[in-house]
């Protein structure tokens, strides 16, 4: 019963396998995100919506049912970080930023190919 146990940890001792396991993960991870983001981003291209704008506004709508403004056409969580907080409808204050998942430099669209590299 131990000897099988310690088995386990003999198989696993090897440091680099570990690490190149750990590694696999996060690019899988990393290209699952990505697939969500252009699905997302595909709807939001066949919905109407401009998705390469920088700062997008909410809009509003009366929900009868309880008197109250509820937002409606909300961006993706994986496209647009939703800062602020309105009070009212009119107040303005509530906007929706495009989120990058790495650093600007790192991001092909965004800054291209270095010049002089």
């Amino acid at each position: 019963m131990i000897t099988s146990g310690l088995s386990f940890f003999n198989k696993r001792d090897d440091k680099s396998k570990l690490i190149n396991e750990r590694k696999e993960e996060e690019e899988k991870k990393k290209r699952e995100e990505e697939a969500k983001r252009q699905k997302e981003l595909e709807e939001m291209k066949r919905a109407g919506t401009n998705p390469h704008k920088n700062i997008l506004k909410p809009t509003y709508r009366l929900d009868e049912m309880l008197n109250v403004l509820r937002e409606i056409t909300k961006p993706p969580d994986s496209l647009y970080i939703g800062l602020g907080y309105d009070d009212t409808a009119e107040d303005n204050r509530r906007h929706y930023r495009r989120y990058y998942a790495d650093e600007l430099e790192n991001n092909k669209e965004l800054m291209g190919e270095p010049p002089f590299i």
